[in-house]
């Protein structure tokens, strides 16, 4: 098994982080790497690895609205904007492409409400992130691959065996979180 192409890292890069030179956990690491990136992403309400989005819906929050905030960023290309499936013309609006954010001369009119966007966006792939979020990473997999298997169970049952795991996003640790908190949506 191999870690998911959305992973923010990779398990050879996490193998060295933690300094195994061994095959014997890589099951175990292609899981924790998997796991944690999908927590980071979750907490973090966006995705990190390039990848094109074509359509996302956006909604008017406000009458004049002149700024929208996408999902995803740094923004690498802006192929589209459509106003209730009107394609916008570029020469009306500015991206700001490391915050993600789109400003609109003078606002969006009355009446419209939806914006669907079609754009690329994201750090690269695997090994391309900012080193601050990878670290992150390699960080809480240590974590979890030090404390062992029952790290994230949250119930146990023996009789009839029965598990139940918690929700990884709950738990962060400080020094994590804070890495984390600088790439949250708000």
């Amino acid at each position: 098994m191999a870690e998911a192409t959305n992973s923010l890292t990779t398990t050879a890069r996490t193998k060295t982080f933690l300094k195994i030179t061994v095959v014997t956990w890589d099951s175990l690491l292609d899981i924790l790497v998997d796991s944690v990136s999908q927590a980071i992403k979750n907490y973090c309400g966006r995705d990190f690895i390039t990848t094109t989005y074509t359509d996302e819906v956006y909604s008017i929050e406000e009458e004049g609205q002149t700024i929208l905030k996408i999902k995803n960023f740094p923004i690498i290309t802006l192929t589209s904007i459509k106003i209730d499936d009107v394609v916008q013309s570029s020469s009306i609006y500015d991206v700001g492409k490391n915050s993600g954010l789109i400003k609109f001369d003078g606002g969006i009119e009355e009446g419209f409400a939806h914006i669907k966007v079609t754009y690329s966006a994201g750090y690269g792939a695997k090994g391309a992130l900012p080193s601050d979020l990878e670290l992150a990473c390699w960080k809480w997999i240590s974590i979890l691959y030090n404390n062992g298997q029952s790290e994230g169970i949250s119930n146990e049952k023996i009789g009839d065996y029965s598990v139940s795991y918690k929700d990884l996003s709950a738990d962060i640790p400080q020094d994590i979180k804070l890495i984390l908190d600088t790439y949250k949506t708000i």
